[in-house]
């Protein structure tokens, strides 16, 4: 591709202006943040609790903080309690939420029947008011946890508890915006850089869609992280909240594994990757339906995903170290994707084992993978830059060669000779005139288009323009130059006028240059291995041992040699012998002209 095209400057407009509305974005939610709006003032429950009926402890106990329990019971006093006009605010993340207060339930998260995906706590705000409340601040909270095959988090990642008005936690939204759009910024920058990569690398290459793919999967991942716990102010049911996060997660996963799939070269494995995307992705739709049809939850499904996923993370690893030695993107997809495929390892197993409750980990290993992509895609576009201008170099250099091959085939006395002929032929015979003339215009026309063509063209073709070339030369020598064909095949490829200056030296130089004339015979034949074109005179010859200093530059017999060595895997022999004349034979690889 010589330059960037119309289109994709537009993209690279439409990539500056979101960079520049994300960036504006977290300028702003920086400064709103900064206004120093309420955002409420936290409290806990202070007395004792119970796991799944069993003893009562004191809730400084760090008992409640880790393990797998299903039912948790938190009976005790608000270290905070609401005014007349707030409410005790409780974020619910992925738990079913009964408050008591004066042995009554005062608030719930649980839903009907008739609810979307009832059987989902998902994640959910509480609003309770002050007044339902006792004086003193006593509650009783039942925590409800739907049954999981691993173990998770405590109680300090499932339940959050303030004291605030209902527009608290919109201001708290507000101070995650900053770490939102850095979020969005990473995810859309990585998703448009790498999609205008794909454009100017010529046409759409799968490695960088994955790349594309796995920013905007990885961004969006962090950035509903970052504000998980404020979702349910933006999506009215608390389980859209639970399937839109795992939904994000199951494709940034299959997209890490297609981009480990696109930087495989062997065939067979290749397939085995294939089968693991496609294996993800029902297993991703079965998980949703499951879901909707209120048979296992999301949750449940995790457990499979996560196995299924540390299994094909080894079998795509030792598919690359067996292309260490052969791929090169295999050797950097092993190191640079560490720092990512560490991250997604330890974040099953925080999943299981409670290890930390952020992701932190995993935003380090998607900023560092990313960033290595960035500095690897800007030095592919500099060689891609590179290779440009030397392909551009190239063409110019075709092109070149290709001019001054058409204008070695009409000199000029070239021209005047066939002109000064036709000239004669009008008052002598004109049909042959008119003859003449139609053929000198073909050849013409064949010798204009020729710099058009960049491809090898057929046989059959070639020897047409050139019977229109030597038609024109008996025309002006007359008796002097008889033409032979022996033509026994014509179903290859040559490139065009490659043929024309050896029969034009045979004429001018070979038979023009003898006093009684002579025969040039053009003959073809095939070989078990290649396609020969045969140009032979019975001129006056020379010796090939003597340096030719003949004040000619034979530019166009260079120029054969260039185009057939390029195009066709050819070359050209010539044998000559002082008085007796010259053969040049063209040779071509059977398999380059049928390729």
């Amino acid at each position: 591709m010589k330059h960037i095209g119309k289109t994709n400057h537009l993209w690279l407009m439409g990539f500056y202006l979101v960079l520049a509305a994300l960036i504006g974005a977290g300028v702003v939610s920086v400064v709103i943040s900064g206004t120093g709006r309420n955002t409420g003032k936290a409290t806990a429950i202070t007395g004792a609790y119970s796991l799944d009926g069993g003893d009562w402890r004191d809730t400084d106990d760090n008992g409640l903080n880790g393990g797998r329990f299903e039912t948790a019971r938190i009976r005790g006093w608000l270290t905070e309690i609401p005014d007349e006009d707030e409410y005790l605010i409780i974020q619910v993340a992925n738990a079913w939420l009964d408050v008591y207060a004066y042995g009554k339930q005062i608030g719930t998260n649980r839903r009907g029947a008739d609810s979307f995906l009832p059987h989902t706590a998902g994640n959910s705000i509480l609003y309770i008011p002050a007044e339902r409340l006792q004086d003193d601040g006593m509650v009783e909270v039942v925590l409800t946890r739907e049954p999981r095959p691993v173990a998770s988090g405590g109680w300090g990642d499932i339940l959050t508890t303030l004291v605030g008005s209902k527009e608290a936690l919109y201001n708290r939204l507000i101070h995650l915006l900053p770490l939102a759009a850095l979020c969005l910024l990473l995810s859309f920058s990585g998703l448009i850089s790498f999609g205008i990569a794909g454009f100017i690398m010529r046409g759409i290459d799968f490695r960088y869609l994955t790349y594309a793919a796995a920013a905007l999967f990885g961004g969006l991942y962090l950035c509903t992280d970052a504000v998980y716990r404020c979702l349910p102010l933006l999506f009215e049911n608390p389980a859209a909240c639970l399937i839109m996060d795992e939904a994000i997660s199951y494709a940034f996963l299959i997209a890490v594994l297609s981009f480990v799939r696109a930087s495989l070269k062997k065939h067979s494995h290749r397939q085995v990757a294939n089968a693991m995307i496609l294996l993800f992705v029902l297993m991703s739709a079965a998980a949703m339906a499951l879901q909707f049809t209120d048979t296992l939850t999301l949750y449940q499904s995790d457990f499979v995903f996560d196995l299924v996923f540390i299994v094909s993370c080894i079998i795509l690893s030792g598919l690359l170290f067996r292309e260490f030695k052969t791929n090169e993107d295999a050797k950097y997809v092993l190191i640079s994707w560490i720092p990512i495929g560490l991250a997604v390892l330890f974040s099953i197993f925080n999943a299981w084992f409670h290890l930390t409750g952020a992701r932190i980990p995993m935003s380090i290993g998607i900023a560092l993978t990313l960033l290595n992509q960035i500095i690897r895609l800007i030095l592919a576009l500099r060689a891609q830059y590179y290779a440009n201008l030397e392909y551009e170099h190239m063409q110019k250099e075709l092109y070149e060669a290709r001019v001054a091959i058409m204008v070695s085939q009409i000199q000029p006395h070239f021209l005047y000779n066939s002109l000064t002929s036709i000239a004669m032929l009008c008052t002598k015979d004109p049909k042959r005139a008119r003859t003449a003339t139609i053929n000198f215009a073909d050849y013409l026309r064949g010798n204009m288009n020729s710099l058009k063509e960049r491809n090898p063209v057929p046989f059959k073709q070639e020897l047409a323009h050139l019977k229109k070339y030597l038609m024109l030369e008996e025309m002006r020598f007359g008796d002097l130059l008889h033409i032979e064909y022996d033509i026994q095949c014509s179903d290859f490829l040559i490139p065009q006028l490659s043929v024309q200056p050896l029969v034009e030296n045979a004429v001018k130089h070979g038979v023009g240059m003898k006093e009684d004339g002579g025969t040039v015979t053009i003959s073809t034949r095939e070989t078990d291995d290649s396609y020969l074109v045969e140009v032979r005179d019975d001129g006056v010859g020379f010796d090939p041992s003597v340096p030719k200093n003949d004040g000619r530059s034979h530019v166009g017999m260079e120029n054969v040699r260039s185009r057939l060595k390029e195009m066709v895997n050819g070359r050209v022999e010539i044998t000559s012998e002082p008085g007796k004349g010259t053969t040049a034979v063209i040779i071509i690889p059977k398999e380059e002209t049928e390729s």
